[in-house]
């Protein structure tokens, strides 16, 4: 990403070499990028009836099985069932989706043979997802979950390390809700830059009272994995996040785990600072760029011819993400021209 205050898209002519006292203010501008870990997690309390799901498919051999399961009470026979009208989970790679028990295994039935009672609007968590990952003005912008895939890991169930295959230019992560049942193992492991992190929902639910469920929302560029399940069956909902025109806010509540993040004020403090840097007339003093390394990856629909007149990289910056889009609106909003460029 690169910041200009030149009004033209031109390379400048002859390279700038920063003073002792600009290369301090660069360091402090660096300084003020900050990093949080790119997702959060926790545990709900929910509703006894936001725990019921159904189920209903027509099997192969023609036959036509329904159910009905609360997971406020349901027994390994239940889930047995229920895993029994799942397919065998396949998993992106490119364009194709692969089906190799090696590298995952597991169940999943797509979503028009399931309807959970569960609604992640009214229960506030994308409330908290726009809070907790998204920064400065991104932390505005509507944002939809799209139920995806229910998913049932067995005794011996895995996947191994992988990143979600983006499912258009506008999705930017993804929530997986992990609802209650007795089992051991099976915990998600995210990892990004070189950082990792665990969430076990199976112990993080099985500490709360009441009815409750775990989540994790994630970028898409984070990797993760989810390993073997030991014991009992853990059972997910996944869904695609999405970004939208902004919406109405819903109130954030019943939730536990990781706080919504001081996103304005990190900003905030980026934008000090770099005014600060601006405001030095030893500072680029014939006019530049300024660049910033990108710390997310972001999907371009390559499959495709792009329309004509449509600047793909161009409407990235309408997708960014993180400490990215802060520090774009931070720029924007000090007058400087933001593009983002392709380094090779």
């Amino acid at each position: 990403m690169s910041v200009s205050n030149t009004g033209t898209l031109s390379p400048p002519h002859r390279i700038y070499r920063a003073g002792t006292g600009v290369r301090q203010k660069l360091n402090a501008l660096g300084a003020t990028i900050i990093h949080r870990p790119p997702f959060c997690s926790g545990t709900l309390a929910v509703e006894p009836e936001e725990l019921v799901l159904f189920y209903g498919r027509t099997t192969k051999d023609g036959e036509e099985v329904t159910g009905r399961l609360d997971f406020a009470r349901t027994s390994d026979d239940d889930l047995q069932r229920l895993a029994g009208v799942c397919d065998a989970a396949t998993f992106g790679l490119g364009q194709r989706d692969v089906l190799d028990l090696s590298y995952r295994s597991a169940s999943k039935l797509d979503k028009e043979f399931f309807a959970p009672k569960l609604d992640v609007n009214r229960v506030g968590l994308i409330d908290l997802i726009r809070h907790s990952l998204l920064e400065g003005k991104e932390g505005n912008r509507g944002v939809v979950a799209e139920l995806y895939k229910l998913n049932v890991y067995g005794k011996g169930s895995f996947f191994k390390a992988h990143k979600d295959t983006p499912r258009g230019e506008s999705m930017f992560g993804s929530l997986v809700i992990v609802l209650p049942s007795e089992h051991e193992g099976g915990e998600l492991v995210l990892r990004h830059e070189g950082q990792e992190w665990m969430f076990d929902s199976a112990k993080e639910i099985k500490v709360v009272k009441g009815p409750s469920i775990g989540f994790v929302a994630f970028f898409s560029d984070v990797e993760h994995e989810v390993k073997m399940v030991t014991s009992g069956y853990r059972v997910t909902l996944t869904y695609n996040l999405f970004f939208t025109d902004p919406g109405s806010s819903f109130v954030i509540s019943r939730l536990s785990g990781s706080p919504p993040n001081a996103a304005l004020g990190v900003a905030g403090s980026f934008k000090s600072t770099l005014a600060t840097l601006l405001a030095d007339t030893a500072f680029l003093p014939d006019g530049g760029y300024l660049g910033f390394g990108m710390r997310h990856e972001y999907p371009i629909n390559t499959a495709t011819k792009p329309e004509p007149g449509v600047d793909s990289l161009a409407r990235l910056g309408e997708m960014l993400k993180g400490s990215d889009a802060a520090v774009a609106e931070s720029c924007r909003s000090l007058g400087l021209k933001v593009t983002l460029n392709v380094v090779h």
